[in-house]
């Protein structure tokens, strides 16, 4: 018994000193490090949705004010936090090439629609997806979108009239979801969504499953980050093999029946159609057209209505601000007797105002790069040798950490929207501003999604007064459970019908 017991105390002693034995990784290198369980490393509190990635990260990075960067343990892999903005730009743009990935590994055959989509994947294949899709997301490609657009507003204003009357709000993140479910599926493939008439359309129910975030979602997102080797045993997936199929044959349908009538429609599906035309049916297949369509839901649909249902929680909380956005908006109207892409684009307020919003609500806390080439990076402390930054290193740019850091945005917490003139923005530290990331990963579709956003702002503002409803938690906090930044208890608010002259 005596000797078991012995024997069993070495065994956990060895198994222990094992696992701790990688934690030793950074001071090796004379990085600084908070302190790491043995099995979770930093990430302990987000398995358990006490806090986020994002709130974990920005945590370590406010703790360790006087450093360039600092290190912590992705479960047991090393990984760097930046904190200087310098290589911030270093990682996003000079070196890229040394930073090409997004540390996300998706299956190949176990999650395809997904795996292949160009936010996964990096090198040749990456730099192919990218030149496919980049013409789909120019100005020019975007503003004959802007009349579908502009039918769903329609529907969004109808939609607010029949609920001004309910005193218990309406919350913003659904509304912004139904507007935006309802955009991207006009403009990507011509279907009637029908989110502002009905709670459960097919198209919904299966769009949902894989862009709505839901605790098993959240879940997922953690093991194939925190735990990769976990996920692929698990065969996690974002797209079930139902919603797979369904958007397959949603695809195949609508192109035969466009084929068959000789109907051309401008949009994303047609784009991606002159792309099949040209590369061949060898070289870009419908399940390629699939693959990006699901990609353009993905970008165009929970994203978009994030930063839509932060916006309109600023227009309601400022109602100076409102004020002054609403009469920008009318005054264009009046003068140009409708809105179109390019007037609201230009709008100098309006676009100051939504920047702002990104500052302080982007989509995503983070950037989570992975270094694919050796690379050095100077000292932390700035004294001392290079460190080397070893390839599959994680590399993590805190996003909501640098728009919140006093010593680039004096006063953080507040909403200001100067901050963004054209004087001011020539200040503004490079590599401090990452709402849609930069360098050459920088999001496609960024021009897309504040299309969709200024219409709906546009829309709503010149028909409704904005309040804030008092079931709105306040100041917002960030719900943890959530992988994108959402508010805790909802984002709810009161919409009052203008009566314009």
């Amino acid at each position: 018994m005596y000797i078991a017991c012995l024997l069993s105390l070495v065994l956990l002693t060895c198994i222990y000193l094992f696992l701790k034995r990688n934690y030793n990784y950074w001071k090796r290198k004379g990085v600084p490090n908070p302190p790491a369980s043995v099995i979770f490393g930093n990430l302990g509190e987000s398995l358990t949705f006490t806090k986020s990635l994002g709130q974990i990260y920005h945590e370590i990075y406010q703790k360790y004010t006087d450093l360039a960067y600092v290190g912590f343990y992705k479960m047991r892999t090393p990984g760097v936090i930046l904190r200087d903005p310098e290589l911030v730009r270093e990682v996003l743009v000079k070196s890229f090439n040394h930073f090409q990935a997004n540390d996300l590994k998706i299956d190949d055959a176990n999650d395809p629609l997904v795996a292949k989509n160009p936010f996964f994947v990096h090198g040749e294949k990456w730099k192919n997806n990218r030149s496919i899709l980049s013409p789909s997301f120019t100005s020019k490609q975007v503003k004959p979108l802007f009349p579908l657009m502009e039918e769903v507003c329609h529907k969004l204003v109808k939609y607010l009239e029949t609920k001004e009357n309910e005193k218990s709000g309406i919350e913003a993140k659904e509304l912004a979801q139904r507007f935006t479910m309802d955009v991207v599926a006009s403009c990507a493939v011509g279907l009637e969504a029908d989110s502002f008439k009905h709670e459960n359309t097919e198209f919904r129910t299966m769009a949902e499953r894989i862009l709505s975030p839901s605790f098993f979602t959240n879940i997922k997102l953690f093991f194939l980050f925190a735990m990769p080797s976990l996920a692929l045993f698990l065969k996690l997936k974002f797209v079930p093999d139902d919603a797979a199929d369904y958007f397959r044959k949603i695809v195949n349908q609508t192109m035969n029946y466009r084929k068959e009538n000789g109907i051309i429609r401008h949009d994303f599906l047609n784009n991606m159609q002159n792309v099949k035309l040209s590369l061949g049916e060898e070289n870009f297949t419908n399940e390629d057209i699939t693959i990006h369509l699901v990609g353009f839901f993905m970008d165009g649909f929970e994203t978009s209505s994030v930063v839509l249902s932060h916006a309109l929680y600023e227009i309601a909380a400022n109602p100076h601000h409102q004020k002054k956005l609403r009469e920008e908006i009318e005054q264009s109207l009046t003068e140009r007797g409708k809105f179109d892409y390019y007037t609201l684009r230009d709008l100098d307020f309006l676009n100051r105002f939504l920047q702002e919003s990104l500052r302080m609500h982007p989509a995503d806390m983070f950037i989570a790069k992975l270094c694919t080439d050796e690379f050095e990076f100077p000292s932390p402390t700035g004294s001392g040798p290079n460190i080397k930054i070893e390839p599959k290193t994680p590399v993590i740019i805190p996003i909501h950490s640098l728009h919140y850091d006093p010593q680039y945005y004096p006063d953080p917490e507040k909403f200001d929207p100067d901050r963004f003139t054209k004087e001011n923005k020539e200040k503004i530290v490079k590599g401090t501003y990452l709402p849609f990331s930069d360098g050459p990963r920088i999001c496609l579709g960024q021009k897309f999604a504040l299309g969709q956003i200024r219409a709906a702002i546009a829309h709503i503002v010149t028909n409704f007064e904005i309040r804030v409803n008092s079931r709105t938690i306040q100041p917002l906090q960030i719900d943890p459970t959530s992988s994108l930044v959402a508010a805790k208890g909802g984002i709810w608010l009161d919409f009052y019908k203008r009566h314009r002259n």
